[in-house]
């Protein structure tokens, strides 16, 4: 790979969102690939710190892991209703900024990261007659 090859090859990556995979399996080693990896780690300690802070609650992360590396831009978390004022309580007392309240949906930031509670999942096979 050369040139403008590379940098097509790059940009494809970064659309796609799995740009650090393809930088780590391509064995690029540049400064776009160590912003990668710092935004990973970050990404990846912030996910740790939210896991911690929820521990004993009924939650689960969804739409995290990908067969390659990414640097995702959200984290998706599906709460049991009946935790998610608790959830809240302990994003907020650790620094997470409240950017949304909605009746199924409360989103937090943190490190410019939102954190999108989810209390509800919609159930499709009522929906347009779907079975």
């Amino acid at each position: 790979m050369v040139g403008d090859e590379l940098d097509r090859l790059i940009e494809i990556a970064r659309m796609n969102k799995i740009l650090l995979g393809f930088l780590r399996r391509a064995d690029i080693s540049t400064d776009l690939r160590w912003v990668e990896e710092m935004k990973y780690v970050k990404y990846m300690n912030l996910v740790k710190e939210v896991a911690n802070l929820l521990n004993d609650l009924d939650y689960a992360f969804y739409k995290f892991r990908k067969p390659i590396e990414h640097v995702s831009v959200d984290i998706d978390i599906l709460i049991d209703g009946e935790d998610v004022a608790e959830a809240s309580r302990r994003l907020l007392k650790n620094g997470f900024k409240p950017l949304v309240i909605e009746p199924y949906t409360v989103t937090f930031q943190k490190y410019g990261v939102p954190i999108d509670l989810y209390t509800t999942c919609i159930r499709l096979d009522n929906i347009y007659g779907w079975r």
